[in-house]
């Protein structure tokens, strides 16, 4: 659906599923298979110079949750549901999008502006938000601040429950993270942490 200079894309990955009779190939005639043909006329039809899209594992990772065994920045890294989102990420970044907002993993995590490899690309690359921190118990991430297994994080945190605020204007976005509640042996220091920031359409 569209708002403003904004077109916003709403996928299902649950691929790994009874609904989707537990396929997850992009290329046959199974849900996800027509579901990525679809994505691909969607984004060809689109005149908004904005793109944001949205589904449940991300494909590159921030915690220790994976059930991967690739690292943590190659795509699919989140398990099976992550690779098949690869395919996403292909079309998303030939189509230049502007966002991709994932859940699933129990944490905050905000991560460079990546290829469909992984690897950081500033001028063509799709930043990736993670926003799991709400509902269950929290993840551990992968690493430490300046050291997360996956060099494209920017910032994480895994010690309280929090909310995100998304801010689309007509050619760019702001976001606002905020903790709201220390998770399970964490004091209230952990609602010190937030991570606030803009971005512009490519």
């Amino acid at each position: 659906y569209d708002l403003g200079n904004w077109h916003i894309v709403s996928l299902n990955a649950e691929c790994d599923s009874d609904a989707f009779g537990h396929d997850c190939s992009t290329t046959d005639e199974g849900l996800l298979g027509r579901e990525t043909r679809w994505l691909a006329q969607d984004l060809a039809a689109n005149k908004r110079p904005c793109t944001i899209a949205y589904w449940h594992q991300p494909t590159f990772s921030a915690t220790t949750a994976s059930t991967a065994t690739v690292p943590a920045s190659a795509p699919g890294a989140d398990g099976t549901e992550g690779a098949a989102a690869d395919a996403w990420w292909k079309l998303l970044y030939r189509h230049h999008a502007t966002l991709v907002l994932n859940g699933h993993q129990h944490a905050y995590a905000r991560l460079r502006a990546m290829n469909p490899a992984g690897e950081y690309d500033p001028a063509h690359g799709i930043p990736e938000f993670i926003v799991g921190s709400g509902g269950e118990a929290l993840d551990t991430l992968a690493g430490t601040p300046g050291a997360y297994d996956n060099p494209n994080v920017v910032t994480a945190q895994a010690g309280a429950f929090g909310v995100m605020k998304f801010t689309l204007k007509p050619h760019g976005y702001s976001w606002d993270y905020k903790p709201v509640l220390p998770g399970p042996g964490f004091d209230n220091s952990a609602l010190n942490y937030g991570d606030t920031g803009s971005g512009t359409c490519k």
